[in-house]
């Protein structure tokens, strides 16, 4: 998928943190939570793209919480020994999707400057974000669409300090970010393939929570939090059966949902917390399948649901989520445009790739 990226604005940090100019050149793909950092370089090989360098350093807790920066030294010291560590310079950097406001808007279709533009999406935030525009920065995506007297813009914003604080932090490393954008942008650029221009969900199923995003005709429409990762579901298992983190990973990640007689006390832990879940999942699909977008026009149905993300390897997940929708859902080919399986193997297991998909995404941009 060709995610299309229109016009950063926020002035003051442009001002701040000026881009270079060449935005195109391969960068690694920096993915930081509240409790790791992962990362993964690309290079050109003999069957397209290839895995250069890729892993993850943990973050002690209270360093980021729910996506704000509380400790930036803390967290540079962990950027800096990934810099020295692996020789990286440039990055390309996710922000976090619990600190961002996405909405649609739409804006008359004629000739108009960059500062009327600029000054125009200024009064839509005004109208649609509860913080003032002059502490916001943000871009946008034009939306494929057919009518002749509006076009339809998807703005993603985010509060000038937050953004600020990453890019902070990782100066203070000595690494120069290229572009930042919200997780779920880099997740479709890795696991939508190019030039399908359907309607995805994607659920990024994380340690700390679960992160779902809707893809349509290949700009990012909606994105949610759900405060359930597979930390819950690990510590369930462990005071239920009694064994030790590494052991409850273990049990869920092989039986899972699988039904067979003795699975019973598994499942009946399991569906308790993932059953919140589901229906979150399934609130957000039957909402855009029967509402209408901007300009009254129905919303295109959603092909399929996409799990990433490292706690998406419980098995029987993708079944269980899709038990009571009706809409294939798929664990996901994070290499779909990366390179092709048949010709490659990478030097990372199928269930472990799962949780670089950010990382991947952000490799990819400006390679394709």
């Amino acid at each position: 998928m060709r995610v299309k990226t229109g016009r950063f604005f926020g002035e003051g940090l442009l001002k701040m943190f000026p881009p270079p100019q060449f935005l195109t050149m391969p960068a690694t793909g920096v993915d930081i939570t509240d409790n790791s950092v992962r990362f993964l370089s690309l290079q050109e090989g003999k069957h397209g793209k290839m895995i250069k360098n890729r892993g993850s350093y943990p973050i002690d807790s209270g360093i980021i919480s729910a996506g704000k920066i509380e400790n930036p030294e803390k967290l540079a010291e962990v950027l800096s020994q990934l810099r020295k560590e692996h020789g990286i310079t440039y990055v390309n950097g996710s922000l976090p999707e619990e600190q961002a406001y996405l909405f649609q808007t739409t804006i008359p279709n004629e000739p108009i400057s960059t500062e009327q533009l600029q000054t125009l999406l200024e009064f839509k935030l005004e109208e649609n974000v509860p913080i003032s525009s002059r502490d916001l920065v943000f871009d946008y995506e034009q939306v494929h669409d057919s009518n002749a007297s509006e076009i339809t813009l998807n703005i993603t914003a985010f509060p000038y300090e937050i953004v600020a604080h990453y890019v902070e932090a990782f100066r203070a490393a000595g690494l120069q970010p290229l572009s930042f954008e919200i997780e779920a942008q880099s997740l479709a650029r890795a696991v939508i393939p190019n030039n399908h221009s359907g309607t995805y969900m994607i659920v990024d199923f994380g340690k700390m929570r679960t992160g779902i995003a809707i893809v349509s005709e290949e700009v990012l429409r909606f994105t949610s939090t759900v405060a359930v990762g597979g930390n819950i579901l690990t510590r369930a298992v462990q005071k239920h059966f009694g064994v030790t983190k590494e052991e409850a990973d273990e049990i869920k990640n092989e039986k899972g949902f699988a039904r067979y007689k003795e699975n019973t006390e598994l499942l009946e832990t399991l569906v308790t917390t993932v059953s919140i879940l589901r229906d979150e999942i399934s609130r957000h699909y039957t909402y855009w399948n029967t509402h209408q977008g901007e300009n009254e026009r129905q919303h295109q149905k959603i092909d399929k649901i996409i799990l990433c993300g490292g706690s998406a390897n419980l098995a029987g997940l993708s079944e269980y989520i899709a038990s009571n929708m009706n809409v294939v859902v798929d664990v996901a080919n994070v290499w779909a445009n990366t390179f092709s399986l048949n010709d490659v193997i990478p030097d990372i297991e199928q269930p472990h790739s799962l949780a670089f998909a950010t990382t991947i995404g952000l490799a990819l941009k400006g390679t394709e």
